[in-house]
């Protein structure tokens, strides 16, 4: 007697950033629906059709979809016909988004001072620095006599302790725009041009000007005038609000914890805190960032930063960090110590800190998914980390992901722990 075929599964992403920032699971449905799949959703969520003659069905959570059938001929068919249809999406016409605000404006070249170009020029380079930091220092100081190496380690870690204390307080240039202080709501004008040339980049930015100066209610028919007026060939305008000292207010509130917000002029799609006590700390957006998230995928990416200055993560790592710094530098310079044997406790140390930071940021997406909905902090998961969700798919990429030490978990891990989280 044989029992039925094994189900198999395909987990694949769509390309959000290239669709409607609220596309939503019924707007997937729609499209199944406009695919001729006939598609069915039980009370449970889960979506079922049929093809090739095999059933499909499928879970969507925040652009991440998981389709299972006895078939994998279906299962390829089904995974092609979608991925080649939306991605035919992100080859629309050229689309140039003016970032304006109701307070101080971003400006497209910003005039950094010195503590932002100093983090700016160095922020790639900053755990070498702290790694060269703490290895040479003491080995400066004993040599010269100052200090023990002991001794050394102790004033290195105090040294670094006040450094990145007053960090948010030195990154603060006249790029870094301050919610609420500078600024309460951004107003991102979205104008899809049918082609982009240098003229009309020039014609952009004087419809920026223009727009910055004015004090008026920014709409739709007020820049569509003010477009035809300079002569700007285009085909749809947008005009979306980001309420951002609502947002902030509203994040605090859900995950018990005040802070700081900047806006940070990059077009880089980042979000980070800085500072180890949470009084002192802020908490950076990049322009690019909110350019490509909705305001909810906003609220969770907020929330996972607040959940790390909540649990004082960023200090806690410090505190546990430099315990073991002092710990090794008495041990290698009370006693012999072979090279090897040091080489292999480094491999070892890094691979347990790397753990360590992973089950952190682990913990602060759950904070992040109970405040937000993990929905949300799935869909902006798959907008920030699309390339390398990508790439997870190839085998050497998974074994990278699991073996070589890293500060955050692969994107494909965190988007699996969330979905566990449902």
């Amino acid at each position: 007697m044989s029992g039925h075929p094994k189900k198999k599964c395909s987990l694949f992403f769509l390309p959000l950033v290239c669709l409607s920032p609220g596309f939503s699971k019924s707007d997937f449905l729609a499209k199944l629906q406009g695919f001729g799949f006939s598609p069915s959703e039980s009370n449970g969520g889960v979506i079922s059709f049929t093809l090739e003659g095999f059933d499909i069905t499928l879970e969507y959570t925040g652009g991440v979809i998981r389709a299972c059938s006895e078939s994998e001929k279906a299962l390829k068919i089904f995974r092609k016909t979608i991925l080649d249809h939306f991605l035919l999406e992100c080859r629309d016409n050229p689309e140039v988004i003016l970032v304006l605000s109701d307070g101080k404006q971003i400006e497209a070249y910003p005039e950094m001072g010195l503590g932002s170009w100093f983090f700016q020029a160095t922020q790639n380079l900053v755990p070498v620095f702290l790694i060269i930091a703490s290895v040479a220092l003491p080995i400066l100081f004993s040599l010269y006599g100052i200090a023990t190496p002991l001794l050394a380690s102790l004033v290195t870690i105090m040294a670094l302790l006040v450094f990145l204390s007053i960090l948010p307080l030195v990154y603060r240039g006249s790029s870094c725009i301050r919610v609420p202080r500078d600024s309460k709501t951004l107003f991102l004008v979205r104008v899809q041009l049918i082609e982009l040339s240098s003229e009309d980049v020039t014609l952009l930015a004087i419809v920026k000007h223009i727009l910055s100066r004015e004090r008026r209610v920014l709409d739709e028919e007020r820049i569509k005038r003010l477009l035809d007026d300079i002569g700007l060939s285009y085909e749809r305008v947008t005009v979306e609000e980001i309420s951002l000292a609502d947002i902030l207010q509203s994040v605090c509130k859900k995950v018990g914890v005040k802070a700081d917000l900047c806006i940070v002029p990059s077009s880089r799609r980042n979000a980070y805190a800085l500072g180890l006590i949470p009084k002192l700390a802020r908490i950076y957006l990049t322009v690019g960032l909110l350019l490509d998230l909705s305001q909810r995928e906003v609220e969770a990416v907020l929330a996972h930063e607040l959940a790390h200055l909540k649990n004082r993560h960023i200090l806690k790592v410090f505190s546990l960090l430099s315990l073991e710094y002092i710990v090794r530098t008495y041990l290698i310079t009370s006693f012999y110590v072979l090279f090897p044997v040091i080489a292999v406790y480094l491999l070892a140390y890094m691979y347990v800190v790397s753990r360590l930071l992973w089950r952190i940021e682990f913990a602060a997406d759950r904070e992040a998914a109970q405040a937000s909905g993990a929905e949300n902090l799935v869909s902006a998961l798959v907008k920030l980390e699309y390339p390398v969700l990508l790439r997870s798919e190839k085998p050497l990429e998974r074994l990278k992901s699991r073996c070589i030490p890293s500060s955050h978990p692969h994107p494909l891990n965190r988007i699996l722990y969330v979905l566990s989280l449902k």
